[in-house]
């Protein structure tokens, strides 16, 4: 026995919305009738809503503290909730992409200065390398499709920060991480499919390779020469 002598409680709770949620519970005894309660959480904000609808256990109060919470729930779910979850949603996601963005520009303007410091460094290495050593003649980094496609804003060209990494007429990348990690490298299209194309000259022959984004780099290489 309770306080209220013998009862029966049955309800529902849901996650209304990302921060709040509900529940509505009906509560059933001989002495106190049929009563629905409201319940409301969000954060750490409790808000209870007694509703007693009948002080007699009537089939008909029973029937519409059950029935009414549940349609107002789909009505309420259909117009409001799902839509402000929606719209929720979508505030963290640009938010996100925002935030992306920015990043991303931070990298590129990091990557564009690194190539401008590199830039006399790679002159040296050429006249040491001289005309039958390793030159890169074009390297593209990005998105890249069957034509290439140098104004993309989802390519950069690294040729520079490549010719920089050429010792003793050879190329070696030997990491397996992104290559946007690389000194005057950035990652201009986050979350997509990434690849490095190599044009380069050995021996007054030309070469061309790609490479996919964690794929050791190892040059000169037969293999690559366009006959």
């Amino acid at each position: 026995l309770f306080i209220f002598g013998p009862w029966v409680e049955y309800g529902i709770d849901r996650q209304l919305t990302k921060h709040t949620y509900g529940s509505a519970t009906v509560a059933i005894s001989a002495r106190m009738g049929v009563l629905l309660r409201l319940k409301f959480i969000r954060g750490n904000q409790t808000f209870t809503i007694p509703l007693p609808l009948s002080q007699d256990v009537l089939p008909s109060a029973i029937f519409y503290a059950t029935i009414v919470p549940t349609l107002a729930y789909l009505v309420l779910d259909r117009l409001i909730i799902q839509p402000f979850a929606r719209s929720e949603q979508e505030r963290e996601q640009k938010k996100h992409e925002d935030e992306a963005r920015e990043k991303q520009s931070e990298h590129r303007r990091e990557a564009m200065n690194a190539q401008e410091v590199l830039r006399s460094l790679v002159e040296q290495i050429k006249d040491k390398e001289g005309s039958q050593g390793l030159i890169i003649l074009e390297a593209y980094y990005g998105h890249l499709t069957s034509i290439i496609n140098e104004s993309s804003i989802k390519i950069i060209d690294v040729s520079i920060p490549l010719q920089t990494l050429v010792k003793d007429s050879t190329l070696k990348i030997e990491t397996t991480v992104s290559k946007s990690n690389l000194t005057g490298f950035y990652d201009p299209c986050i979350g997509e499919e990434k690849s490095l194309f190599i044009k380069y000259s050995f021996h007054s022959h030309i070469h061309s390779v790609t490479y996919k984004d964690l794929d050791p780099v190892i040059l000169p290489n037969r293999n690559h020469l366009i006959l």
